[in-house]
């Protein structure tokens, strides 16, 4: 015989030794998320203990069974039905935690959409405020007449009303994009 044939021979014995290493869940008591999730689960556990083996899942009745094929760990130390039924838990409460953040970053969005005034004003309305607060600032710098006193109405006046209004466009900008 020449080398390939002994070669594909050795592959399909050393195929046929792969034994498979089974798990089998009763999910009568469980919801149908967590038996929707089952797989996933296990795999995750299993990856975290150093084998990278998805399963193959059968299901019959309310009986789940988990095979892998070539597993070297101890399945049923990893993949017992507490150790499953807590990660579920244990990612169900960081979604839900993940979910409340969320919700509160968008309801900071809206309410800055709603309550911005640039958010929600005409352009001819922002261009008659912005023309009118310039007019109001030149005013002001108008009737100072040594540089201490324009030090003070830039200091006072000029820069936080640029402040105030980057800050409005900013908000209301991220608000609108988001």
């Amino acid at each position: 015989m020449n080398a390939v044939a002994w070669l594909v021979i050795g592959l399909v014995g050393w195929a046929g030794s792969v034994q498979a290493a089974c798990m089998s869940y009763d999910t009568t008591a469980w919801t149908q998320s967590q038996r929707n999730h089952l797989s996933s689960i296990a795999y995750r556990l299993l990856f975290e203990a150093g084998e990278n083996l998805v399963p193959t899942q059968t299901v019959e009745g309310m009986v789940s069974q988990l095979c892998f094929e070539g597993s070297s760990s101890d399945l049923n130390a990893i993949l017992a039905e507490t150790a499953i039924l807590a990660r579920m838990q244990q990612e169900a409460e960081t979604q839900a935690a993940n979910l409340a953040v969320e919700l509160l970053r968008v309801q900071s969005l809206e309410d800055e959409r709603r309550i911005n005034p640039l958010c929600n004003a005409e352009l001819d309305a922002l261009t008659s405020r912005i023309d009118q607060t310039i007019a109001n600032l030149q005013g002001q710098l108008d009737a100072t007449s040594t540089v201490a006193q324009v030090k003070t109405h830039l200091r006072d006046q000029v820069y936080p009303a640029l402040g105030t209004a980057f800050k409005q466009v900013a908000r209301c900008l991220r608000a609108k994009v988001d």
